[in-house]
């Protein structure tokens, strides 16, 4: 099983729609790639998960660009109409700088059941 993902980069813009269908809104690209690297995954008491990243641009770039792209591509909520369906709500948060350049970063992914 691989334990990295790769994506090139986008800017949300219209920001119309919630996490479900942040699909519909409206992206620029930006200009780099960004791999995620993904570590051992923690399941917590509350039935959620927890999973540390490592984040590698393909160069430098500001704390708020990464986050901004991590979010467009990672964050998600669930579709459902009705509450306890059990999907999962992703989301990441970005820590810290990890390198000598802003191309290497460590984040952390949450993912919660609706329960």
């Amino acid at each position: 099983m691989e334990n990295f993902y790769e994506f090139r980069a986008e800017e949300r813009i219209s920001h119309q729609y919630n996490d479900g269908w942040k699909s519909l809104d409206n992206y620029e690209p930006m200009d780099f790639d960004v791999k995620v690297v993904y570590g051992k995954e923690k399941f917590n008491d509350d039935d959620s998960r927890t999973t540390p990243l490592t984040v590698f641009t393909s160069m430098p770039v500001t704390y708020k660009q990464i986050s901004q792209a991590m979010a467009n591509e990672i964050n998600s909520s669930c579709r459902c109409e009705h509450d306890c369906c059990g999907c999962f709500s992703t989301y990441v948060r970005v820590i810290k700088n990890t390198g000598k350049t802003s191309n290497k970063w460590k984040a952390i992914l949450t993912a919660t059941p609706n329960i």
